[in-house]
Formats: C-alpha cells, structure tokens, sequence
C-alpha cells in the first residue's frame, strides 16, 4: 500500500468518526433535559378551526419557554367529547394537557354515554381567550342583515337552513338560542368539522352558518359570504362593519372560549408552571394581536379565575341547553 493511499485511509476514518461525534452530539442536543418528556396537547377538534389554530400557537410558544416539545395531537369527534375523554383518562403526570373550547365542555351535556365527568376528570389550567360568532350566510340570500334574516324566516317558517360543525357545539346551541329568542325555526344541517360547512354555505347548498371570525371573516372579505351580524355584546375592532346581533335581538351574546385543562389529579405544582408559561405566552404581542383579529379577548388569570368564569358561563350554557330542548342529532 503506498503511503498516498495510507495517508487517504487514516483521513478518512478520521472523518468518519468526527461525523458520527458530531450526530451524536446533534442527538443529544434534541433530547428533552433529564426526565422531561414532550408534552402532548391534545387538540379537540380537525385542523383549520379557531381551536386548532389557537392551540397551535401555543405550542409553539410554550416549548421554548418549558425547555420540552410540545406535540399537537388533534383527536377530532362527538363535537369535542372524544378528545376531552382521551385527556380526562390521562395519566395525571403532567405530560398530557387538553386545548378545549365551549363546544367540546358543553357537549357533555348533550350526549348519553360520556365515559368522563368534566368537574371530577379535567382541571382548569388557564383560559385563553373568549371569542364572538359570526353569523354568516350564502352570498345570495336575499337579506342584509340579521333582522331581514328574522324576517325570511317567519315568512317561510322552517324553510332556511343552518349549518354547524357538529351537533351540541356552540354553534349549535347558539342558533338554537337565536331561533327561541326571535321565534322562527330553520333546519339544522350538522357536519364533521367547519370547513365543509363553511364550504356549503359559499356554495349556496346551506342558507347561513354561526361560526368564527378567523375562519369565516376571510371569505366575508373576498365576498364569498355575507356577514349578517356578530354575537358579542358589542361591535369588534376585528370587523366594525359588521352589526351586533343585539342590536336587532336586544340582550342576544353567545362567545364561546379557548382554555387549556389537564387531568384532575395533575400536580398543583405541575398545573401552576404551565399556567404561568401560557399567560406568557398568550400576553405576548403577536397573541394578543391573533385574538383582536379573532374579534375576541384574552381571558387569562389564575387557574382558580378561569373556574370561576366557567362556572357561571356553564350554568348559562346548562340552561340553554335545558330550555331550547338542543339534542345531538
């Protein structure tokens, strides 16, 4: 062997070795530090509604500041109910959290055979923010604004028809909350998830649709859909333009909130680390802007502040669901 090929041997042994140190190196660097594993979030519901984006977001500002991955797992079905029962089953180690909204704590209520108890199983961790519907309906219906909708409706009683993402959502409850408050009746045309729904409304096979602002509010600007009202108790800087619904049907609001739950027996430690890590993040400025284009406020605090908001805001909700007789389809 000549000393050139020697030379060329040894040169590239020892490359070889610098590169396996250097991906082992690179390895270590992405291992969680010593006993952290990545934090699982379980999303419940499909990809590309308020919930999923929100949750994403947080994730995504969480991990830096835990020092740990935080995985998005969306658990889609039963209006939310799946997901929450995945995380209400949990182990209580920490590793595990739930992104919910209105519509998955709510539908509890709706459906016979939810293996979990909302106040026994989850624990609140912190609320995110509260957020208003939007009231939108296909571009050619002949009205302008929720008082011509009301209008329609009574002249051709049960004839206009409504979409949601999924029977016992909010969305749901609240159209239904709608029609008992003004009296008119239309058709409820539930889907699996808020993009077909969306989609039917845009394309004229369903007359109007209660959804979000960050979903729907885009194709109201391209005029794909007309915007009837907004379900706050006031007009949003998101959308000035766009009227109140109580100010055709007085004392109307129905928001729904973003908030994230652990399973009940979490340590209190462990609960407050991430409650104080997603305040920080949710204050941030690039947050706080996604929820004012969201048409909604945070609604951050003490893990005990949020309890008591969903509290009261169940007992709302509760009764909603009691008088309007709402059933999952």
């Amino acid at each position: 062997m000549t000393l050139n090929r020697l030379r060329n041997r040894h040169l590239a042994a020892w490359a070889t070795v610098v590169f396996l140190a250097a991906c082992a190196s690179l390895l270590h660097a992405q291992v969680p530090p010593s006993g952290e594993r990545p934090l699982r979030m379980v999303i419940a519901f499909a990809t590309g509604g308020s919930a999923d984006t929100v949750g994403r977001l947080v994730a995504d500002g969480l991990a830096p500041r835990l020092g740990r991955p935080v995985i998005p797992d969306n658990r889609p079905g039963a209006t939310g109910t799946l997901g929450t029962g995945i995380v209400a089953k949990a182990e209580p180690d920490g590793d595990t959290i739930l992104m919910a909204t209105s519509s998955s704590h709510y539908s509890a209520y709706l459906y016979r055979n939810v293996s979990y108890d909302l106040t026994r199983d989850l624990t609140p961790v912190a609320g995110l923010a509260v957020v208003p519907l939007l009231v939108v309906a296909r571009p050619d219906l002949p009205v302008k604004n929720m008082a011509e909708l009301v209008t329609l409706a009574k002249r051709e009683p049960g004839k206009l028809t409504y979409a949601t993402p999924g029977s016992g959502g909010l969305a749901h409850l609240a159209t239904e909350m709608f029609m008992r408050a003004t009296g008119i009746t239309m058709l409820h045309v539930p889907y699996k998830g808020v993009a077909a729904g969306v989609t039917d409304v845009m394309g004229g096979r369903v007359d109007v649709m209660f959804d979000s602002v960050s979903t729907s509010g885009p194709h109201v600007r391209a005029g794909k859909l007309k915007a009837l009202g907004i379900t706050s108790a006031s007009r949003t800087g998101a959308m000035p333009e766009v009227p109140a619904v109580n100010e055709s049907v007085p004392g109307f609001e129905a928001t729904y909130w973003l908030a994230i739950f652990a399973p009940a027996a979490v340590p209190a430690d462990k609960v407050k680390r991430l409650n104080t890590e997603i305040n920080g993040v949710m204050n941030g400025d690039a947050m706080k802007q996604r929820i004012t284009d969201m048409g909604g406020v945070l609604r951050t605090g003490s893990p005990a502040d949020f309890t008591a908001y969903l509290a009261a805001d169940s007992a709302k909700w509760i009764r909603v669901i009691q008088e309007t007789g709402a059933k999952v389809d």
